[in-house]
C-alpha cells in the first residue's frame, strides 16, 4: 500500500488545533486465486483543544474516512464502498509536563456501508 499524507498543527496559549488528510493506494493481491484490490481509501481529521486551565482542556474532533469500491478479476463490486464521520468529543489531563492522558468517546454522525458503533477510547501520551 503506498500512503501520502499531511499533518498540520498550530498552537497558541489557550489553543491547539491539528488538521490530518492522508490518501492510500491499495496494492493487488490474489485471495484464494482471484485477483482482488481494495478500493483507494481517503483518512481526514480537524481537532481542536482548549485549556480550561493550566491541567485540564476539552477537545473536539471531526474524523472521517471513505473507502471506493472493490474490484475482484477486474469488476467492481456493489455496495463495497464505505463512508463514515465521526464526532469525538473528550477531555484531556496535562499530568506533568511530559505526559498527557485523554479520555473520549466516538460518535458516529454520518455513514455509508460502516458498523453504527460508539466506542469509547483512552489515550496516553508521553513527550520524551
Amino acid at each position: 500500500m503506498a500512503t501520502l499524507g499531511l499533518n498540520v498543527g498550530k498552537w497558541t496559549k489557550k489553543w491547539q488545533w491539528t488538521a490530518n488528510l492522508w490518501y492510500n493506494w491499495p496494492l493487488d493481491t490474489t485471495i484464494d486465486g482471484v485477483q482482488t484490490r481494495s478500493g483507494n481509501f481517503l483518512y481526514y481529521a480537524l481537532a481542536g483543544e482548549y485549556a480550561v486551565s493550566e491541567k485540564w482542556s476539552i477537545i473536539l474532533e471531526f474524523f472521517g474516512q471513505e473507502q471506493g469500491k472493490t474490484e475482484r478479476d477486474y469488476r467492481m463490486l456493489d455496495n463495497t464502498d464505505s463512508r463514515v464521520l465521526y464526532a469525538v468529543p473528550g477531555v484531556g489531563w496535562d499530568i506533568s509536563e511530559k505526559f498527557f492522558v485523554m479520555a473520549s468517546v466516538s460518535i458516529p454522525v454520518l455513514g455509508k456501508n460502516n458498523p453504527v458503533t460508539i466506542i469509547p477510547g483512552l489515550f496516553f501520551n508521553f513527550n520524551f
